[in-house]
């Protein structure tokens, strides 16, 4: 395919993708997706979502004032993982929770950590019975909680924890696009 034939692909592309808000960059770049997925897409009869940790990254366009969510985000490249919006009925319900404003919550040991730049997020009380083992938590001694609310207009997924070391993970968590939560608090218990 010629240059400018690319050219206008990408551009009839970014009226679609992101009629508001197209950029020759992102255009570009959701292009680049929709050619690699359309090349390698299953057939009709396969889940259209993949499970935790599977999947490719998709281009989404910001929404109208007053909305929260991305469009259509389905999955969320961390640095652990591409972690993929699950169809299970408590994920969704755990979506529709974040996405209208539930605190958010988070874990951890100082030092050894992630705080507010963390992409991993849970709506349960870090101070709940079997919260490690539910959300997969590394082998850390917790001695801090964070809180936040989910950014206007961030993109946000929601799928079941994988367990790590003797944590069997398999509860909800809330991930996040790098900066996308705020309204931050911080708690040494």
């Amino acid at each position: 395919m010629s240059p400018r034939l690319w050219l206008l692909v990408i551009l009839a592309l970014a009226g679609t993708l992101a009629p508001s808000r197209a950029d020759a960059g992102g255009a570009e770049t959701c292009a680049q997706g929709f050619f690699a997925t359309a090349t390698t897409a299953r057939p009709e009869s396969e889940p259209q979502v993949a499970g935790t940790h599977q999947g490719s990254v998709v281009c989404g366009y910001e929404s109208a004032s007053g909305y929260s969510q991305a469009a259509e985000t389905t999955s969320i490249a961390t640095p652990y993982a591409v972690e993929v919006q699950s169809a299970s009925a408590e994920a969704q319900a755990a979506l529709l929770q974040a996405q209208n404003g539930a605190t958010l919550y988070r874990t951890g040991e100082l030092g050894q950590s992630m705080a507010g730049e963390s992409q991993y997020w849970s709506l349960q009380n870090p101070l709940s019975p079997g919260y490690a083992n539910g959300m997969g938590m590394p082998n850390v001694q917790p001695n801090f909680i964070m809180t936040g609310t989910l950014n206007q207009g961030a993109e946000v997924i929601t799928n079941e924890a994988a367990g790590l070391g003797t944590n069997a993970g398999n509860q909800i968590q809330i991930v996040t696009q790098p900066g996308g939560v705020g309204n931050l608090g911080f708690h040494m218990p």
